[in-house]
């Protein structure tokens, strides 16, 4: 599945652990974002684009009320995948990529 390797200079060990950290990484973001319904991952991605956009943004890009993405903010929020901070002249922190 995923080639790891050492390098001349870095050996297995350093190989095998730079892999399994970056395989851990890339597949705990990857594995949130696949675990996402189609207009979460709307709403996440419009969110990562521009960190400062609002609900009411969101829901006129989107097509739908703001209620609506309220429910799939609340969503992303409990997977982890992002945290807002401040309120009305906030943003939106993205925690599900790192």
């Amino acid at each position: 599945m995923f080639k790891q390797e050492g390098g001349t200079m870095g050996g297995t060990k350093s190989g095998t652990m730079g892999g399994q950290i970056g395989g851990q990484a890339g597949g705990q973001a990857g594995g949130q974002i696949g675990n996402l319904t189609e207009r979460q991952k709307a709403v996440f991605e419009l969110i990562v684009a521009n960190p400062r956009i609002s609900r009411k943004e969101l829901a006129k890009k989107l097509g739908i009320n703001e209620s609506a993405v309220q429910k799939h903010t609340d969503a992303l929020k409990k997977k982890k995948m992002i945290e807002r901070e401040g309120e009305t002249t906030g943003m939106w922190i993205i925690i599900g990529m790192e």
